[in-house]
Formats: structure tokens, C-alpha cells, sequence
């Protein structure tokens, strides 16, 4: 335990060459004012936050520029400019020295009154400008209203009470307790904002004095208190809106909904899965619908930007959605055009248009998956935090990964004044060595901390509401693409629209249709990612390294990265038993590889069923995830998924990429969706939305998935649609590419490489002949893609002869076509 003389000596010589003129007995007497009953942890803490506001002041060259003294000069009030920076000039705000004996300051400026430590970087150039001068302990004359800016370690953080009034009239009198508010005043955000307000009246009045910090204070809980009192006087206008919304929330939801509504500003950070975007979609129903708000900006990932389209879409029909996208004249029409209803937005657009953000002056801002803006330093975090909104929902799963202070950024985004002073949260609540250095060792006083979110945060994990829960819920979980993803999934659009533009014309050569499920495939294993569609010559090389950041980057392959927070959240922050599924064997090799560390961390593992594996290794694979608590996934395919009932272990579902048709979803799903399911399950959904995984998606929702007619099994008979009808289906996968006409040859064998035409709308084209009266029909068939980009059809005896003869027939059209050329 380190004396207080001796964490004086410690400060004192470590802030020797790092606070210019300052003096270090003063430096270290600023530190331990600030941690009044702390320990050496929260003194050396504060040190290193008066070292930064130091390091800020010279950075920007500031100085001081005018004083007006009183009393002993140098007590007085002083302002300060800057010679550098972005915001060189002077700053707007007044710095007091109130007394050097012992050294009080007071400053106007935001940061003094929410650091906690007594002194801002305005007050500590000030200061060293005075050099000797500071130790003439001198005192300047008392003021009418004072407040204390250091906030205890002990009791109630709230800044109000820490007012003192010293000569109060008669407005002021039924608010106070002798010179404090009194506790009823402080107890409702009503009394709140009127003690606020007649306080604020007095002073602008100028019938009381007080120091420059209390000007600031007042603004800061004036806007919170307003919030608070107006949002719960409009509670019940606004639930009773949501009696509106074209599908019911769940119990949990709708207290969820409310929670947000009475505060007006949260962070909602609700286990994956319990409906976050629904929730938040409810609140801005609820405030639209009341008139409480017109505008709504969402900012989220670009992948997200339709998801938001379609729940909004489906569960609010209150106001309009508009996803900004297009050239930058298009987006700025887009913003111009809305006078009501919600704009979205992706991160990195953010950055581009952030002007025509902030020229819509939306009431209500929603941040989803709001972890990519928890450091301060990114440009995306700062466009984030230039909107000023009314209302503000931030949403995010991961509220904190490693450290207390991504909590508090994320806060910030709410009521930047929360969890102040920010630079005491770690040695408040984080325990590490005897000194206060070293690696965290636990974490205390999280009583405390819980009470200071609570009314601007909410988490519920989904074991806490297992009885609100629908016995399934689907999840898609969108995954961005990578550059070079894109790049190699789009250079096949050409050839794909091309043989498009062929089947269109009547010059498609035999074989084409092959070669194009084979482009198909490609661009499905591009989806899941580069590694897949590579994975000949990637797997060698990473089967045995441990999956870190940096090898998975390498990998272009995010869906990884993305299973592996999934299996985190799932498996061993909920201790669920999860399913996942891949069409490709390669696939789930890469998948296992990726999520190994995390299970083996939480001693669990993970098992294989899957065509590859023997019945005897099958059937080990069932009895351990059936029976044995450390295996905790299994990993399936669809050929060896077939006959499975795990619905008395598993309780969630993943899947890696779509099938071709929803009745194989079903199938995949049904292995735990069952007769016997005694508990909720989750089916997640991993799709890059950009990519032809986005559109697969899309027909799935429309019941019209690409190969239904092939693949269906759920009939006795099923038509095989026509070789151009089907071409038609695979156009509404694939977005229009021009392609340079090329010289017309009327060779059909050749065509491949011929008069492709004008492809500028493939997907809208008509779609072809219809089928003839007579052609065959195909029930049980299976196609599965290959690593190597082939395809393996599997067709029950009785299918197989309907199947071979629809090719004949086909490469029969085929060959007199091309005798007729």
C-alpha cells in the first residue's frame, strides 16, 4: 500500500519535463485533490488526465489573452486562445482563478465540468503563465452560487447536488434544503427542469452571482432534465401509437420500447437475436406517430442498409423509408426530398454526405451496430457524434470487448456526462496490481456502475427472457464483402451475362448451361469468401496456425470473422449447443479451423457429420453432442444432415451460406425445429448482401428461389422448367453489365464468344418459351457444388431417368441448332 507522502514523491518526480513551468508540487496537489479517498491507482489516474489536458494545451499553442482581476491580483477571470490547430482563435470560454491558497479554478468550458478533476487545460496554462505568482495564497470574494466539480467516490455522483446556494429568494426557496437542492427536488425530472429553469432566471437576472462553471451545468442538465419530463409526460400518447404496428412486440420488447421512450436518449444493448432493430423501429413509430419527431436518420453498415428497408418496412407503415444511394447528385436529391419519415445510412457514406445529415436536423438518430464507432479517433466516430438529435438510440450487442473505456465512448454517443469522469473508470472498477499497473486482475464496484447506466441503458440476455420468446426466430446476420472479394466476384458477371444475352437470342451452345452453374458456384464460394473459393492452395498453408486477426484478414473471408464473434456469443457466453451448416465440406473445414481457439478456450469442441465421414465416425459425432457437455458444435452438410434429430441438445442454427431453395432451409432447420423442442431456437443467417448470396436471399423471401422446380422434395412431381425459363430466374440474380457488342456469328458452336447484344437488362427481359405439354418431370433430385467449381447431380432411380432425359432433349436442341448454322 503506497503512503500518500509517497504517491506525493511519485508524482512530483514523474511530472518533472512534462507540465513546462508548472510546478510539480503543484501538478501532484491538483492529482490528489482530484482522488480525494482514492488510492494509488486513481491518483496516479488522474495525473495522467491533467498530463493529457496539458499535452492538448500546447499541442494547440494556447495561451492566455485578456484577464479582468479583482480583489489580489492575480485572482481574476482570464480567456485563452489558440495559434494552432483546427480551432486556433480565441475560445468562448472564461477561466477563474478563484484562490492560490490553495489553488481553486473554475473554467465554463464542457470539460470542467464533466472531467471531475477540478482544473481543465484553460485553467493549467493560466496558471504556469503566472509562474511564481501561483504561491501567493490569496483568495478572491465568495459568489452567491458555487458548485463543486469534483465528484466523490462515496454517495451520489449527482451534479446537482453538489450546487451550493448561498442567498436564495423566494423562487428558489421551495427547491432547496438549506444551500442544497433538496432531495424531492432532485428526485423527478420535473422538479429537476424547474429548479433548473428558476435558477437559470435568477442568474440571467442577475440577482445572484456565481462562477463560470455554473452557466455550463445548468445547459447540460436543463437539456437532460426537459428530455426526461417531456418524454414521460408523452408516455402514454406514445405506447398507445404502437397498438398501430403491423406486427406485436413481445412482452420484453414492448418494456423495452418503454424503457427508451421514458428516457428519451439509450443505449440498447440486447443479447443478438431478441430484436434490437425491431425495438428500435417500434420507438421511432411511436415518436413519429405521437408528432414527437418527423425525421429519423439510421446509421448503420452498408450491408445493412436493405435489412433496415425491409423490417421497417414490415413493421411500420407510419411514415416512409428511403435507403440514400446513387451518384452524389442522386443522394443529395435523396436528402432533399425528405420532409418526413427515416433516412438510412451506411458508415462510410456518412463521411461523403455528412453535410446533408446535418442539413436535415433530423429529432431522432439511430446508430446501429454501434461498436464500430466506440474509438474516439475514427472520422466515422466523429461524423457519428456531430449529429445532434433529440432522441439518440445506439444499438449494439457488444456494448464492451476489453476495456471499460469502450463502454463509455458508446455512452457518450447517449449522455456524455454518464460514466464521467471517464479517466477514473479503470482505476475505479478495475483491479490489477499492487501499484495499480500490470494486467487487469477482476473488477469491483460494479454495483455503482450499474446504477449510474441504468437509466440510459438496457441489456437483456436471452436466458432473462426465455418466456417471451417465440419458439423460433430467424436472424440474418449481413456480411460486407472485402475489396478484393468484389473484385473476383464481379469480374464473372460478365461471362454469366453473356450467356444470359445467348439464351435470350437462341444462340446458347451446348454445354453453356453447365459452364453457367458453374460461374453460379464460384460466385457462392466468392460470397463465403476468397479462402473457400481458393481453398486447394489456402488450406495447406493455414490447417495448422492459429486463426489470429492478422491470418484471417489475410484470408478475405469476413464470414469467419463473423461465425467466430457468433460462436463466442452463442456457444460460450450462453452455453447454447449450436448446428452449422454448409453445402461445401470445404467450408466448414475453414469454419471449424476459425472458431477452434474460441472453443477450446471454453473447453469445448466441435465434431464433423457430414457424406466424409463413415457411419461409424457419424455416429460417435451424434452420441457426443448428444451426451457429452464439452461438444458443443457439430458441423453439418446437406447430404450428411439428412435423418437428423438433434432437437434435445441444439438450440441454434447456423448457416454459412443460403440454399438455392427454401424447402433445403427448411430441411436444414428442421433438425432442431421439432416435435420435442422444449426450448426457443435462433436460426442465424449469414448473407453478403452484396454479392449473389443478397439476391438468393431475396428470392427465398418471394417463394420463388432459383432451381424450386429441381430441387423441391417436398412433392411427387415437380415440372423442370425450360432451359430459357430457367436462364430468366438466374437474370434476377444478376445485376445488368453493358457489354460491347461483339461481331454477330451465327455459328451456335461458337457463340459463346459472339453477339452477346445489348445486356442492359437481362432480369426484366420476358421469360422465354414456355415449357412444352410434354416435357419430363423431375422429383428427389440433389446437386452439390464442388470446391473445384463443378457441380455433382444426384438423382434417386426413378428421377434419374427423368433427369437424363431432359439433358438428351437438351443437347439434342443444342446439336440441331448448331447444323442449322
Amino acid at each position: 500500500m503506497t503512503s500518500l507522502a509517497e504517491t506525493r514523491a511519485l508524482l512530483e518526480g514523474q511530472s518533472r519535463g512534462r507540465f513546462g513551468r508548472l510546478a510539480p508540487e503543484l501538478v501532484a496537489s491538483l492529482a490528489l485533490g482530484a482522488a480525494s479517498g482514492g488510492d494509488f491507482a486513481v491518483a496516479k489516474a488522474a495525473f495522467d488526465a491533467l498530463a493529457r489536458r496539458y499535452a492538448f494545451a500546447r499541442r494547440d499553442e494556447l495561451s492566455p489573452t485578456h484577464a479582468t482581476t479583482f480583489g489580489s491580483p492575480p485572482l481574476g477571470d482570464y480567456t485563452t486562445a489558440g495559434a494552432k490547430g483546427k480551432r486556433a482563435g480565441e475560445r468562448p470560454y472564461v477561466t477563474r482563478i478563484v484562490s492560490l491558497g490553495p489553488v481553486v479554478t473554475r473554467c465554463s468550458c464542457p470539460d470542467f465540468v464533466r472531467s471531475g478533476l477540478g482544473i481543465c487545460k484553460h485553467g493549467l496554462v493560466v496558471l504556469e503563465s503566472l509562474g511564481a505568482l501561483v504561491f501567493s495564497e490569496c483568495a478572491g470574494p465568495e459568489v452567491d452560487v458555487a458548485w463543486d466539480p469534483f465528484v466523490p467516490l462515496a454517495g451520489s455522483r449527482d451534479r446537482l447536488a453538489r450546487l451550493g446556494i448561498r442567498r436564495a429568494g423566494e423562487a428558489l426557496a421551495p427547491y432547496l434544503d438549506g444551500p442544497r437542492p433538496s432531495a424531492e427536488t432532485l428526485a423527478s425530472p420535473e422538479s429537476r427542469a424547474a429548479f433548473v429553469d428558476a435558477l437559470t432566471q435568477a442568474l440571467e437576472r442577475a440577482e445572484l452571482t456565481a462562477d463560470p462553471s455554473v452557466g455550463t451545468l445548468l445547459a447540460d442538465e436543463g437539456r437532460t432534465a426537459h428530455l426526461r419530463a417531456e418524454a414521460a409526460r408523452a408516455l402514454p400518447r406514445s405506447l398507445a401509437t404502437l397498438t398501430s404496428l403491423a406486427r406485436p412486440l413481445y412482452p420484453y420488447q414492448r418494456a423495452g420500447v418503454e424503457h427508451v421512450l421514458t428516457s428519451g436518449r439509450t443505449l440498447l444493448a440486447d443479447d443478438m437475436g431478441l430484436g434490437k432493430t425491431t425495438q428500435a423501429i417500434a420507438v421511432c413509430h411511436a415518436l413519429l406517430a405521437s408528432e414527437r419527431a418527423r425525421k429519423v436518420v439510421v446509421v448503420c453498415p452498408v450491408a445493412l442498409r436493405s435489412q433496415w428497408r425491409r423490417e421497417w418496412e414490415a413493421t411500420t407503415g407510419a411514415a416512409p423509408i428511403v435507403v440514400v444511394e446513387g451518384s452524389r447528385e442522386e443522394r443529395a436529391r435523396a436528402f432533399r426530398a425528405v420532409t418526413r419519415g427515416a433516412v438510412v445510412v451506411g458508415y462510410e457514406q456518412l463521411l461523403r454526405d455528412l453535410a446533408h445529415v446535418l442539413e436535415l436536423r433530423p429529432d431522432v438518430l439511430v446508430v446501429d451496430e454501434a461498436q464500430r464507432v466506440k474509438n474516439w479517433a475514427t472520422k466515422s466516430s466523429a461524423c457519428v457524434r456531430a449529429i445532434d438529435a433529440k432522441y439518440t438510440l445506439v444499438l449494439t450487442g457488444t456494448p464492451m470487448e476489453n476495456r471499460l473505456d469502450e463502454l463509455a465512448s458508446l455512452m457518450d454517443l447517449v449522455d456524455d456526462g454518464v460514466l464521467e469522469p471517464k479517466w477514473r473508470l479503470a482505476a475505479e472498477h478495475v483491479t490489477s496490481g499492487p501499484e495499480g499497473d500490470g494486467p487487469a486482475t477482476g473488477a469491483r464496484g460494479l454495483g455503482g456502475l450499474r446504477a449510474r447506466l441504468g437509466p440510459f441503458f438496457l441489456r437483456r440476455a436471452r436466458k432473462d427472457v426465455l418466456a417471451d420468446l417465440p419458439p423460433r426466430t430467424d436472424i440474418r446476420v449481413p456480411v460486407e464483402l472485402t475489396a478484393e472479394q468484389r473484385e473476383k466476384h464481379d469480374e464473372l458477371l460478365v461471362p454469366i451475362s453473356q450467356l444470359l444475352a445467348l439464351s435470350r437470342s437462341g444462340k446458347l451452345a451446348p454445354g453453356s448451361s453447365r459452364r453457367l452453374l458453374a460461374l453460379l458456384a464460384e460466385q457462392r464460394m466468392l460470397c463465403n469468401g476468397i479462402a473457400h473459393h481458393a481453398f486447394a492452395t489456402v488450406w495447406p498453408r493455414i490447417r495448422d496456425l492459429p486463426p489470429t486477426d492478422e491470418v484471417r484478414a489475410s484470408l478475405h473471408s469476413p464470414k469467419l470473422s463473423v461465425l467466430r464473434a457468433l460462436v463466442e456469443r452463442v456457444v460460450v457466453d450462453q452455453g447454447r449447443k449450436a448446428l452449422i451448416f454448409s453445402q461445401f465440406r470445404s467450408m466448414l473445414q475453414l469454419a471449424e479451423w476459425a472458431v477452434r481457439d474460441v472453443l477450446a478456450a471454453a473447453k469445448k469442441r466441435a465434431v464433423f457429420f457430414t457424406g466424409a465421414e463413415g457411419k461409424a465416425e457419424r455416429e460417435r459425432a451424434l452420441e457426443a453432442i448428444r451426451e457429452d457437455d464439452t461438444c458443443a458444435v457439430l458441423f453439418a452438410s446437406d447430404a450428411g444432415g439428412v435423418g437428423l434429430n438433434l432437437q434435445d441438445t441444439i438450440t441454434a442454427c447456423i448457416e454459412l451460406e443460403l440454399p438455392w431453395s427454401p424447402q433445403v432451409r427448411e430441411q436444414r432447420i428442421g433438425r432442431i425445429h421439432r416435435l420435442g423442442q422444449k426450448a426457443p431456437i435462433d436460426v442465424y443467417d449469414l448473407v453478403s448482401e452484396e454479392g449473389l448470396e443478397g439476391r438468393i436471399a431475396g428470392l427465398l423471401e418471394r417463394k420463388s428461389a432459383l432451381f424450386s422446380a429441381v430441387l423441391d422434395d417436398t412433392r411427387d412431381e415437380v415440372e423442370l422448367s425450360s432451359a430459357e425459363s430457367l436462364f430468366s430466374a438466374i437474370g434476377r440474380l444478376v445485376d445488368p453489365v453493358p457489354i460491347a457488342a461483339a461481331e454477330s456469328n451465327d455459328d451456335a458452336a461458337a457463340s459463346d464468344a459472339g453477339d452477346a447484344g445489348d445486356v442492359e437488362d437481362v432480369g426484366a427481359r420476358g421469360a422465354g418459351p414456355r415449357p412444352a405439354a410434354e416435357e419430363p418431370r423431375l422429383a428427389g433430385i440433389t446437386v452439390t457444388h464442388l470446391a473445384d467449381g463443378g457441380v455433382r447431380v444426384e438423382a434417386a432411380p426413378g428421377a434419374a431417368r427423368a433427369l437424363l432425359a431432359a439433358l438428351e432433349k437438351l443437347e439434342g436442341r443444342g446439336k440441331r441448332a448448331a447444323r442449322r448454322g
